[in-house]
């Protein structure tokens, strides 16, 4: 009868069964009897699945995973969106001047505009008691690194349904001018210049505006009678 050596170190680690073929048995320094000195959690099936819970860490792991780079996409969604909402804003200025016609003369600028801001500026003026001539000027210097101000508008609105938009117009190449302006006799009452467009690049605006009291038609009849009072009395010291 054939005898097949087994090594004592596999004969204790292996489960009874059906008789092998020499080639399921490891010869004598194998690698096989090396499994005496294994650590016990590798011994057994059941004794795996106790010591090491492969299927509930890859799942915990994988779930993890998944959750921050779920985490990490919706962060980054919001953050596009927010600089989506901030570079298409508009951020709506109002300016209060007071009575032009007691100023004559006003001049300042607008805050300065993010690239693809958008612009919506009101500036809040009065006219009286007179009537007034009044001319106004928008102007932006633009410059390659700025750019135009896209859709570049303005218009002015005061009492009894007076709209008034002026023409925007650009002068230079790269970098130039960009302005509108307008020139009108404005009654008594309260207007209001808006300044729109959006902002290609960081820039500003400025605004100028002038008003020249109109005098009423008394007034002139005032100033003529006092003019021949004095051209009366100095004949009468003439002829004296």
């Amino acid at each position: 009868m054939r005898q097949v050596y087994r090594p004592a170190c596999t004969a204790r680690a292996l489960r009874p069964r059906a008789p092998r073929s020499r080639r399921a048995w490891p010869a004598p320094g194998a690698t096989g009897c090396r499994r005496r000195h294994a650590p016990a959690t590798t011994t057994s099936r059941a004794a795996s699945r106790r010591t090491f819970p492969a299927g509930r860490t890859a799942g915990l792991c994988l779930s993890t995973i998944t959750n921050q780079g779920v985490s990490m996409q919706l962060k980054a969604s919001l953050a596009a969106l927010a600089l989506s909402a901030m570079a298409g804003s508009a951020v709506a200025v109002d300016y209060d001047i007071g009575n032009l016609s007691t100023l004559t003369s006003f001049s300042d600028g607008s805050t300065t505009f993010a690239a693809g801001e958008a612009i919506s500026d009101n500036w809040f003026f009065s006219i009286g008691p007179l009537p007034a001539d009044f001319s106004g000027l928008v102007s932006s210097v633009y410059t390659q690194a700025t750019g135009l101000i896209e859709d570049f508008a303005v218009t002015l609105a005061g009492p009894e349904g007076y709209l008034a938009s002026w023409t925007p117009f650009t002068s230079g190449g790269v970098s130039g001018f960009q302005w509108a302006a307008g020139v009108d006799t404005l009654w008594a009452g309260d207007y209001t210049l808006t300044v729109t467009g959006t902002a290609r690049g960081v820039t500003t605006y400025s605004v100028d505006f002038t008003a020249a009291p109109i005098p009423e038609p008394e007034t002139y009849a005032l100033m003529l009678a006092g003019l021949d009072v004095v051209g009366y009395i100095a004949r009468r010291r003439r002829n004296g």
